[in-house]
């Protein structure tokens, strides 16, 4: 309660002797005062029980929001979610109550569709600069095809490992798209310099045999690099540990297979254009 005195406010807390009011019981029979000077006790006037209430109260759009937060124990299988709905979540639903995605999700799901479409820009402009150099949409999309070999090895290594698609994994691609095709463009122009001195053919197995090397010490600098992240060293590495395992698998996968690939399709595309 408050206090004026001398023109001030001060406020007043008034605390009962220890032990005296432990137990509901007790409070039931606590005595108050009346204006007359009779007593009554608290039972009479009031109905006193134990009740649950949040430590605070939230709301959006005029609707209260109760925020309920649990973590997946080791045991947990992929139909833990489904479950936990179905005995937990579902029996309480009304009317009056539904269930709402949490901010965090929100957030997450936002950015997600962000780096999507960020992903798909830099495909676009991965493109749009390798037509500049070739000087020719055929040599580009043959080095395009690069990036759904990385694919299949992100995605593999990603199954492998059991790790999860999340930011980190998506960022891991968006850097992908950007290195996962220097093997297909160092080994395609080397072809287009040989082949005016030579056969096709001949450039083709010449310009496997040159650049092998250094492909494959690119490509090798860059998964060695990425291995301890991708083993969860520190806590930094657990939060990347997606962005380092799309990185290696993409990686190894675009280039054995764009190694194979490039001289099938380079040699079809050149049969085509005579």
């Amino acid at each position: 309660m408050e206090l004026e005195v001398d023109g001030e406010d001060i406020d007043v807390k008034v605390q009962y002797p220890p032990d005296q009011f432990d137990s509901v019981d007790q409070i039931r029979q606590m005595t108050l005062t009346l204006g007359d000077g009779s007593y009554v006790a608290l039972s009479d006037i009031a109905e006193i029980s134990f009740k649950d209430s949040p430590a605070s109260i939230q709301k959006e759009d005029k609707q209260y929001i109760a925020a309920i937060m649990a973590d997946y124990r080791a045991e947990a299988g992929k139909d833990a979610e489904s479950l936990i709905f179905r005995q937990v979540v579902e029996p309480y639903l009304s009317a009056t109550v539904n269930q709402g995605t949490s901010s965090l999700d929100e957030t997450t799901a936002e950015e997600m569709t962000n780096l999507l479409v960020a992903v798909l820009l830099a495909v676009f402009l991965v493109f749009v600069v390798m037509a500049a150099q070739f000087e020719s949409p055929r040599f580009s999309f043959m080095v395009m095809t690069t990036i759904p070999f990385c694919l299949i090895g992100s995605f593999g290594l990603m199954f492998f490992v059991g790790c999860d698609m999340s930011l980190a994994a998506m960022l891991g691609f968006l850097m992908l798209i950007g290195t996962v095709v220097n093997s297909g463009i160092l080994y395609v122009d080397t072809v287009n310099q040989y082949k005016e001195e030579m056969d096709i053919q001949e450039a083709l197995v010449q310009a496997g045999t040159t650049r092998l090397r250094p492909i494959l010490m690119t490509t090798l600098t860059t998964i060695l690099s990425m291995i301890p992240m991708a083993m969860a060293w520190g806590h930094s590495g657990e939060m990347l540990q997606g962005l380092a395992i799309v990185n290696i698998g993409g990686l190894t996968a675009s280039t054995i297979l764009s190694l194979l690939m490039l001289p099938v399709y380079y040699s079809i595309m050149m049969k085509k254009g005579k």
